[in-house]
């Protein structure tokens, strides 16, 4: 999860082969990690998650740590997307290929123009926005954090003068 939080695609597929190559199966994969991103949503969504979560207080912290990162829109588009996609390799002959495309699309929800997606950016967007106001940083400041960011693989927008 913190490699789609960072949008980092390859280190989110690198994690997925090591668990692949560790022997654990493709439709397991997909079942876990929709029932760890479910997890978030509640601690992002309940007040005391403990309550509806049967997970250790030490596992609600760190999905509670994960949930401030992400917003419910996020999680739901993320959850949707993996299901999707455990759907689709049920029928593939390389289910691995179902499970790559599904991180890349929850990494990058600008490969999609489904609903689930566009609300997750806008969210993304409303977020760089918010932090720019409470900054209060001119336009150009902005950009030039916005570019330094860019320069260390952490920024995907492109802003244009």
């Amino acid at each position: 999860t913190e490699d789609v939080i960072s949008n980092n695609v390859s280190g989110a597929i690198a994690k997925l082969d090591g668990l692949l190559n560790m022997g654990k199966d493709v439709l397991t994969f997909f079942e876990d990690y929709i029932e760890h991103l479910r997890s978030v949503l509640l601690c992002n969504e309940c007040e005391k998650p403990e309550k509806v979560l049967e997970k250790s207080p030490e596992a609600i912290e760190k999905y509670k740590s994960q949930a401030e990162k992400l917003t419910a829109t996020q999680l739901i588009y993320g959850i949707t997307v993996l299901n999707e996609y455990h759907g689709r390799a049920k029928s593939m002959a390389i289910p691995r290929i179902a499970a790559e495309v599904a991180l890349i699309k929850f990494c990058k929800p600008k490969y999609s123009s489904e609903v689930d997606a566009l609300n997750a950016r806008i969210d993304w967007l409303e977020e760089e926005l918010r932090q720019f106001s409470f900054l209060k940083l001119n336009l150009k400041q902005y950009i030039m954090i916005k570019i330094l960011t860019h320069r260390h693989g952490t920024f995907s927008l492109k802003i244009k003068i």
